[in-house]
């Protein structure tokens, strides 16, 4: 039904001097990809975190002792929300935070996806995507939407995630934690 309906409001848009702006944090699929390439009626411009440099402007206005910049950065991916929390908060790594990636990310991955990311995030460095991969009986790359979105980041040294995501993937505890721990420690040998 919403997809209908912005697929309506996209076509009132192109008859009327109406512009829309819809923010997304996947590619939409409302229009037709040509109206992106060849009739220039969409305009898509990819977003993403704040740059350290802005991250530190941002701390600067903070009072008291605010965090170093790079640390945030690295904790949070420079995302916005992140921000508005640790000035709220005080803390990078809020409970609302917390919340907003089980509630916005981790409940949508499918099963395989959520086995994948709470592996590494036992791991202490980046680990090759061969040995991961074996490990988890893993079949092909990485998974493309893992990527896209920034939820695993392929580094030159392996498969790594945000500190952020990390943090709140180690809070999961009991049998399966353990299994993943003693998996990860395994490899890492």
């Amino acid at each position: 039904v919403a997809k209908d309906l912005l697929g309506a409001l996209l076509e009132i848009a192109s008859k009327a001097p109406l512009r829309l702006l819809f923010i997304s944090r996947t590619t939409l699929d409302v229009y037709d990809r040509r109206d992106v390439h060849t009739r220039e009626l969409v305009t898509e411009i990819p977003l993403s975190g704040l740059s350290i440099p802005e991250v530190e402007e941002w701390l600067e206005r903070l009072d008291g002792d605010p965090p170093d910049a790079e640390e945030v950065h690295k904790v949070t991916g420079g995302h916005p929300l992140a921000l508005e929390l640790l000035e709220l908060y005080g803390a990078v790594t809020h409970d609302d935070w917390l919340g907003f990636l089980d509630q916005e990310i981790l409940e949508h991955l499918p099963d395989d996806e959520r086995e994948l990311l709470l592996t590494i995030a036992h791991c202490e460095e980046p680990i090759p995507w061969n040995k991961l991969a074996k490990a988890l009986n893993w079949q092909g790359k990485p998974p493309e939407r893992l990527l896209k979105h920034g939820l695993l980041l392929d580094l030159e040294s392996g498969m790594w995630l945000h500190e952020a995501l990390r943090e709140r993937l180690l809070r999961e505890v009991g049998n399966e934690a353990d299994k993943r721990a003693e998996l990860i420690k395994n490899l890492q040998r």
